[in-house]
């Protein structure tokens, strides 16, 4: 007999994944407007979850933003272990519009509703 193997879906992103956001670009100035257009389109990684706050916050770092967001990305903390973060942004669970482990995945979603696939 054949069996199917269960595996377990979380409901929120975990430390690794890849995620996208979904701001809305209203009530903010055009700085802002930019850099949450490069969020919304762009995959950023999980690399840090703060779980006390209210809403889960996640520290979200992306590869090679640009050279005229860098200040708004180019943040340095140092934890207890010593790690540095770099080009990370705090994001919290609310403006996640999709998360997953794979990116492939992520990109596949964005396209077929990018082209109404």
């Amino acid at each position: 007999m054949k069996h199917l193997k269960t595996f377990e879906q979380t409901s929120t992103p975990q430390i690794g994944d890849y995620i996208v956001t979904n701001y809305s670009l209203e009530h903010y100035d055009s700085d802002i407007i930019n850099i949450k257009k490069y969020m919304n389109n762009t995959l950023g990684k999980v690399i840090d979850i703060d779980p006390n706050q209210k809403i889960p916050t996640y520290v979200i770092q992306y590869d090679n933003p640009p050279k005229s967001y860098e200040k708004n990305f180019n943040f340095q903390k140092n934890n207890e272990e010593d790690k540095q973060y770099h080009n990370y942004r705090f994001v919290n669970f609310n403006a996640i519009q999709y998360f997953d482990n794979k990116p492939f995945d992520i990109n596949m979603v964005k396209d077929t509703q990018k082209y109404n696939l």
